[in-house]
């Protein structure tokens, strides 16, 4: 009887160990036939379903550019969560990832509103003015640093020459630069900017004000010397 029962146990423990080897051949035929072929997926945006056809060879790089294409979400602005998992940052593939026939994707991201014809000219227009400015600023910074470069040789007595009348021409051309400076901040501040727009303004008016910092530097700088050589 004993013999009996442990024969029963000895093939029972065979066909479970056939079992589980023929299951893992199949799971591994499945998983490696996964990236040689397309299936759909279903993405989730908010209320709305799509379904998008995939491949299991198909990186996450290559699904955030279609999940863009699909619901218009800017890839910058993407969470694409499988299973709680987010998968923007991986480099693995979508068979790696488990994300298989009829697997459902959700996506968080704002739409990216769509410009009109006549917003685009506009921006076009803005960012020409504001160019413009700034082309206008490094013209003047070239000017500052040639005064700056004069006032500086008149202090360390490499011209001698008529340096108050000299100092006198430097004062007056410093306080014209930065009569320019506040013209360039007037514009800036008088343009009515869409928001991109502003983020480019706000630089060249920060460029704008450490400039007239500058150049109010050499302004005192001058007097000084004017005091010393009257």
């Amino acid at each position: 009887m004993v013999q009996r029962c442990m024969g029963w146990i000895t093939a029972a423990s065979v066909v479970t160990a056939d079992v589980t080897l023929l299951f893992l051949r199949l799971f591994k035929q499945s998983s490696s036939n996964m990236g040689d072929r397309e299936y759909p997926i279903i993405l989730c945006h908010g209320p709305t379903k799509h379904e998008l056809i995939v491949s299991g060879d198909m990186t996450v790089q290559d699904l955030v550019v279609k999940v863009e294409e699909v619901t218009q979400v800017p890839r910058g602005h993407q969470k694409i969560l499988h299973k709680g998992r987010n998968l923007v940052n991986s480099s693995s593939n979508l068979s790696q990832l488990g994300v298989g026939h009829g697997a459902k994707v959700m996506i968080l991201g704002k739409i990216s509103p769509q410009r009109t014809e006549v917003e685009e000219e506009e921006e076009d227009k803005e960012s020409e003015a504001i160019r413009k400015i700034d082309m206008s600023c490094t013209g003047l910074e070239t000017t500052l640093n040639e005064v700056i470069t004069n006032v500086n040789c008149i202090e360390r007595n490499f011209d001698t020459h008529s340096r108050g009348e000299a100092l006198g021409r430097f004062r007056k051309k410093s306080l014209g630069i930065n009569e320019e400076f506040m013209r360039l901040l007037e514009q800036l501040d008088g343009l009515e900017l869409q928001e991109n727009a502003k983020v480019r303004r706000k630089c060249v008016v920060r460029r704008i004000q450490t400039l007239m910092e500058k150049s109010d530097r050499l302004h005192d700088q001058i007097n000084n010397l004017r005091v010393k050589y009257p």
